[in-house]
């Protein structure tokens, strides 16, 4: 999952066989950045999926992870910019 381009979005939802069944918090990260939004290995260290450490390495299932991704970006406000039409 290295080679994921950072901040592009994709397209199509993924689907589990393009996946791999568990991931390190750098290669979710890549996951979440790829088919959700950008996200740093940091930040998910606050999110809530259950991280099992296998050889030093906190892994987690990707669909519970992309479940919480998709959970943050429906919970998200909508923001609306541009300029106030109220005179200063």
């Amino acid at each position: 999952m290295s080679n994921v381009p950072p901040f592009r979005i994709a397209s199509a939802p993924p689907s589990p066989e393009e996946l791999p069944v568990r991931v390190d918090r750098r290669a979710g990260a890549a996951v979440v950045t790829h088919y959700c939004f950008p996200v740093s290995d940091r930040t998910l260290e606050r999110w809530p999926p259950t991280w099992i450490n296998v050889n030093g390495k906190a892994t987690t299932d990707t669909r519970t992870l992309l479940e919480v991704a998709e959970a943050k970006l429906k919970a998200a406000a909508p923001v609306r910019g541009g300029r106030s039409s109220a005179a200063a």
